[in-house]
């Protein structure tokens, strides 16, 4: 249950690391390069809290196959409302 709760509390959070990353490596067809980045940074931030010991109770395996499923829900997302540029132009443009 507190995995659950967490995956509720960083889902903002990870819609802004999505961003950034996405501003940060530029080009077509990086996004697996991307989506690996974003799920890095999250593995990262997780077992740093796990290790100072603010989440003793989090399955750290079961979070990051979550963070995996929501990064592809809200790229998908992101890319249908044209947020996301493909080409020089966004999906709502053209």
């Amino acid at each position: 249950m507190e995995t659950l709760k967490l995956i509720f509390i960083i889902i903002p959070s990870l819609l802004e690391l999505i961003r950034l990353v996405e501003g940060l490596v530029s080009g077509a067809k990086k996004g697996e390069q991307k989506k690996a980045a974003v799920v890095e940074i999250i593995k990262v931030v997780i077992t740093g809290a796990q290790r100072a010991g603010l989440l003793s109770k989090i399955n750290v395996d079961g979070l990051v196959q979550a963070v995996d499923v929501l990064i592809d829900t809200i790229v998908k997302i992101l890319n249908a409302t044209g947020v996301f540029e493909h080409g020089g132009e966004s999906r709502a443009e053209g």
